[in-house]
């Protein structure tokens, strides 16, 4: 079993990574920033019923089979589809951003491999493994992600940042927004292994992940100034102009830790995948029982 503490750290971190490790799709505008706050809204409405039901209860495909075993078996069949196809969307981008920006020597084909076998692993390991390796690559991450911007407050200016406006651009990087999401993917299906109900965890993380990714945007705005939007990795990319005498390559440590955290992202959209489809079987078993 794993606590809400525990719940919310590998959320924030699964959102985080994929924000700084996918490639961004906007530009020197608050349309970008704009497109992460619709996302975010579109996501937390869609997911509002699992986290009211999270109240109550703690297994939602399960309970769901055991109400209507068809829709219950599709929802939940539903949910492990979209989180198999999360996980091998981050392990091909995430792969790509470590041939970027720290292997460059190796193929992205071998570094996709490398990092599959890696969330592969995590992923056997369970719930709780995968819970206290996340609070530690939280806790690295963290530490390294406060150190670029403490060492970047001299490049810190104010910038006179583009308005948002509804447009096709704007519409795709809503939808691109959307698919860095499956964090109330991984909520659904951790419900069985959590202490008790995480409704509240959903919601605070619905803000928290939305802060930090706006602050995240602002910073790399904030530094990189209309660079930023010709940057494709634009947190990295203000990584290399920060300068520590003990730390000359911090945008390569910046990188490291962050493709870690990807594919700490990917292992647990698997782990998520055999969760949601273990309770679909469970609550079939249990329909079968009570022979209804």
């Amino acid at each position: 079993m794993i606590s809400k503490y525990q719940l919310f750290c590998i959320m924030l971190l699964s959102r985080l990574s994929s924000e700084i490790a996918f490639p961004q799709t906007g530009g020197f505008g608050f349309e970008s920033m704009a497109s992460v706050l619709v996302a975010e809204a579109i996501r937390l409405v869609v997911a509002l019923p699992v986290i009211i039901y999270s109240s109550k209860g703690r297994d939602i495909y399960g309970a769901a089979v055991r109400k209507n075993r068809l829709l219950g078996t599709l929802l939940g069949l539903t949910g492990a589809f979209a989180a198999a196809f999360l996980a091998a969307r981050t392990v091909l981008i995430s792969a790509e951003f470590a041939q970027r920006t720290i292997i460059t020597g190796m193929s992205a084909a071998v570094t996709a491999i490398i990092i599959a076998l890696l969330a592969i692993y995590m992923a056997i390991k369970g719930a709780e493994a995968l819970s206290r390796a996340g609070v530690l690559f939280l806790v690295a991450a963290g530490v390294v992600t406060v150190t670029v911007i403490l060492a970047d407050i001299p490049h810190l200016k104010l910038r006179d940042i583009g308005g948002a406006e509804m447009s096709e651009s704007f519409i795709y990087q809503v939808l691109e927004q959307l698919l860095r999401g499956g964090e109330y993917l991984v909520f659904a299906a951790l419900l069985p292994y959590v202490k008790k109900g995480g409704g509240g965890t959903a919601l605070v993380f619905a803000l928290a992940s939305t802060a930090a990714l706006l602050l995240v945007e602002l910073f790399g705005m904030s530094v990189l100034g209309e660079f930023y939007g010709i940057a494709e990795y634009p947190f990295t990319a203000a990584a290399e102009l920060a300068d520590i005498s003990f730390f000359k390559r911090l945008d390569g440590f910046t990188a490291a830790v962050w493709t870690l955290g990807a594919a700490f992202r990917a292992g647990l959209l698997l782990f998520s995948v055999t969760a949601a489809v273990n309770s679909v079987m469970n609550g079939k078993e249990a329909f079968e029982r009570s022979g209804t």
